[in-house]
């Protein structure tokens, strides 16, 4: 049995037969921006609802990790007067974490955007979308100690910023 035949059948189980019937759909995606970074995930449709689970990381010092997890709702679905896609808008929670030579920071944010979904064939899609990102918590964990400063910058953000330009790839 492969993965496709696993999770239909088990959404068919768990959901009951409305449920995967031909409009639930699944796709691959690859994504640049912020708070993703450069990373990848997966995106589950059902009708106009969705979901969607994402890892992201950059090439540096500070070896950054972001987790995301948020529920997306389509509107203005592809028609004739809009034939090249939808809006969307989603909400979520991001996890974020970036360790230095001294410390690693843990940030909790939450997150609200709105996007476009330019449906490139029947199978790939790019989705522009922003918003913001709202600090929930953050801690900072001492890895050693720092040795004394001067003077130190230290800037705190609550609210950020959120743009990301996604690739998706549809799985069915």
């Amino acid at each position: 049995m492969n993965l496709r035949s696993t999770i239909v059948t088990l959404t068919v189980l768990l959901m009951g037969p409305h449920f995967a019937v031909a409009q639930t759909r699944g796709f691959a995606n690859v994504a640049l921006g912020f708070p993703e970074l450069i990373g990848g995930g997966a995106r589950l449709y059902y009708d106009r609802f969705g979901l969607n689970v994402f890892v992201g990381t950059f090439p540096t010092t500070s070896t950054p990790l972001t987790l995301m997890l948020d529920g997306l709702v389509q509107f203005g679905v592809a028609s004739n007067t809009q034939p090249y896609g939808s809006w969307m808008v989603r909400a979520g929670v991001i996890r974020m974490t970036s360790s230095g030579s001294y410390y690693e920071d843990r940030y909790v944010y939450g997150n609200a955007r709105v996007g476009y979904e330019f449906e490139l064939s029947s199978a790939a899609s790019l989705l522009l979308d922003g918003g913001v990102m709202v600090e929930l918590s953050h801690k900072k964990v001492e890895l050693q100690p720092e040795p004394d400063q001067y003077m130190s910058l230290n800037l705190e953000f609550p609210i950020l910023p959120s743009l990301a330009l996604s690739l998706s790839y549809r799985l069915w």
